[in-house]
């Protein structure tokens, strides 16, 4: 079991020190939240649940593909099927940084 905690370090926001608005503000706060097992959804916004759940996908996404394509040979048609869906989720996540 890998166990991942870190203390944030007073990292600012070189826009909101512009004084701009800025769409990723808290998503830092919000990861380290999640992964320190102190995620509230009432404190954080669905776009920063979005992302956060992309990444926590794809992780395990990743290894159960691979265990897949190690065991059985045919893999063409899954890594498609994959890339396709990984792509779509990918999209739909970060739509809002993207327009």
């Amino acid at each position: 079991m890998i166990v991942v905690k870190w203390e944030l370090i007073g990292v600012k926001c070189v826009y909101q020190e512009a004084g701009m608005s800025c769409k990723t503000c808290g998503l830092t706060r919000a990861f380290t939240a999640f992964l320190n097992g102190e995620f509230q959804l009432s404190q954080h916004s669905f776009f920063e649940l979005k992302i956060i759940l992309f990444f926590f996908v794809q992780f395990l996404a990743r290894g159960i593909l691979t265990g897949w394509l190690l065991v059985y040979e045919q893999g063409k048609a899954l890594s498609y099927i994959d890339c396709v869906l990984s792509s779509i989720f990918f999209i739909y996540s970060f739509i809002e940084l993207i327009f």
